[in-house]
């Protein structure tokens, strides 16, 4: 009886012995795995910020000449979409005789997208711009 024993409890050890080395090797293909999803994640943001540099170049060199709303819509939008003229119509609104005010958001928020390494576009800017345009305006009201 007690060999019965033994042999089930050596059975036992083997079978949780076996089922933690199975456990810990899929732990680290999974750890492994979660590095590269990682790795490429980063690299794919630093790709999209590189590529947006061209683009911040050109809005970096149009703020630095204090533009007017003509010259803001035609480097924020050359293509005339739609939904970007609709943003930089909204952006215009409350600044229509101070565009110099809207070029100093769209150059913090620019700087902001910079810092934290964001791939910029005219869409992302103008968003942000007026995320910040209106806690300006209503911190006033």
């Amino acid at each position: 009886m007690i060999i019965y024993i033994v042999i089930i409890a050596a059975l036992l050890a083997a079978a949780i012995l076996i089922f933690r080395t199975k456990n810990n090797s899929k732990e680290t293909e999974k750890q492994a795995h979660d590095a590269t999803w990682l790795l490429e994640a980063h690299n794919q943001k630093q790709n999209a910020f590189k590529q947006s540099e061209p683009f911040r170049i050109q809005i970096k060199t149009l703020l630095n000449k204090n533009p007017g709303w003509d010259e803001l819509f035609a480097a924020l939008n050359p293509n005339n979409h739609s939904e970007i003229n609709d943003l930089l119509t909204q952006l215009k609104g409350p600044h229509l005789f101070a565009p110099h005010i809207a070029a100093n958001m769209l150059e913090t928020c620019l700087n902001k997208m910079e810092a934290q390494h964001l791939p910029v576009d005219s869409k992302t800017l103008l968003r942000m711009a007026l995320e910040e345009g209106s806690k300006i305006l209503d911190w006033h009201r």
